[in-house]
């Protein structure tokens, strides 16, 4: 598995990009949330336009699904004609579908024919086995674990963790885990903190990336995280490889 760390960034990051990650496997994509600032840190890439098959979203907060509409306006430009699933939760199905019919508008479709399915639904993604489960936040959020043929993956979205993706967390070779501040929060706040990632219960050798930190918040969590040998605070353009669920971190040329 290659994962491509296209942005880490809070809501409103003033220089990075926003959480999202880039999956790879056996020739499938599947991009995990889309920001607003998240399209152009993709076409900095120079991906085909075909590449991608699918798109998860975690929840419909801005930051994570607002780059809907200018990603699929690109492909529409770009002549795409391969499908695309869109896998998220039903319920907040209408918000994504308006993000994404303005996307093409005023054209009735885009060009390629899109699939929504709902996220709780699914137990394969690709190549993947999937499940998901509901984190603490301000709106419905599902954590996402995807498992291939070369080991495990957590992404959390946004929120606190909950008794639902606890277990989910707990079983993956690498996790990544919303820390919005250094400090630690209410037991009943709606977003992870760097104390709380430090206690999380984590399968033997696995590797905890706390991102989605505050701007203000990020010196101190690397500082923290710089002797930890299974802690790596990501930045955008890095990648993580899984091989036969050891994990390797390389950067960006």
């Amino acid at each position: 598995m290659k994962i491509d760390v296209v942005g880490v960034g809070a809501a409103y990051e003033p220089k990075g990009v926003n959480a999202s990650l880039l999956l790879e496997e056996d020739g499938y994509q599947v991009l995990i949330d889309c920001g607003p600032t998240v399209p152009p840190a993709l076409w900095r890439r120079n991906l085909d336009p075909e590449a991608i098959s699918a798109l998860y979203f975690t929840h419909c907060h801005p930051d994570h699904c607002l780059g809907l509409t200018t990603l699929i306006n690109h492909w529409q430009h770009c002549k795409r004609k391969r499908p695309l699933l869109i896998v998220a939760q039903r319920a907040q199905w209408a918000r994504l579908q308006n993000l994404s019919f303005f996307g093409h508008w005023p054209d009735d479709d885009p060009g390629f024919s899109i699939q929504w399915v709902d996220s709780a639904e699914l137990d394969a993604l690709g190549p993947w086995r999937m499940a998901t489960a509901s984190s603490r936040h301000s709106v419905p959020n599902l954590s996402i674990w995807l498992r291939g043929a070369q080991g495990s993956l957590f992404y959390s979205g946004d929120g606190r963790p909950s008794r639902h993706n606890k277990s989910l967390l707990g079983s993956a070779d690498i996790v990544f885990q919303e820390c919005e501040i250094s400090h630690e929060l209410s037991r009943l706040a709606h977003h992870g903190d760097w104390p709380l990632c430090q206690t999380l219960e984590r399968k033997a050798g696995s590797l905890l990336c706390p991102y989605h930190i505050g701007p203000e918040h990020q010196a101190i969590v690397r500082r923290d995280a710089a002797d930890m040998a299974d802690v790596f605070v990501p930045t955008e353009g890095d990648i993580l490889r899984l091989k036969s669920g050891r994990w390797q971190v390389e950067s960006r040329t």
